[in-house]
């Protein structure tokens, strides 16, 4: 790398350029910018990115229906919704984007819509087991062995 290319990563650097747009300026690669930044502080002069937590601490949590602020859960716990009514008013407004599938339930034959899922084949638990299972077999102790 040249002298002046070093001026001119300093001198780009110090106007708020980030490295892949001074390599593409001085068609040198963006890791040789990155290592001569690094080398020679000139990462500080950039401003900083703010951390998961900062971001997550400074937003405005609002409600998807009614826009209404939220109250802080925990990280992995969010918020969507204010209310419950607001839950409601908003996936019955927004069906389409979750189509539901009219198909028959491969053990007794009724007919049942599926929301989301293509692949279901049953309509509840207990036709899944008794295909699974056989005919009955909620109450069939056929398989416990004597110790």
């Amino acid at each position: 790398m040249t002298t002046t290319q070093k001026e001119q990563i300093s001198a780009l650097r110090a106007n708020g350029e980030g490295y892949g747009a001074i390599a593409a300026v001085l068609n040198i690669s963006k890791n040789t910018v990155k290592s001569y930044c690094r080398r020679n502080n000139l990462t500080s002069d950039m401003p900083t990115m703010p951390t998961q937590n900062a971001i997550y601490e400074n937003r405005d949590l609002l409600c998807k229906h009614c826009g209404r602020g939220l109250t802080s859960q925990s990280k992995n716990n969010q918020k969507t919704f204010c209310t419950e009514k607001c839950r409601t008013t908003w996936w019955n407004v927004n069906r389409q984007s979750n189509p539901s599938h009219q198909t028959a339930c491969s053990h007794c034959g009724t007919e049942f819509n599926t929301r989301g899922n293509k692949s279901r084949k049953y309509c509840s638990h207990p036709c899944y087991i008794a295909t699974r299972f056989g005919e009955g077999a909620a109450g069939n102790d056929h398989d416990k062995r004597a110790i």
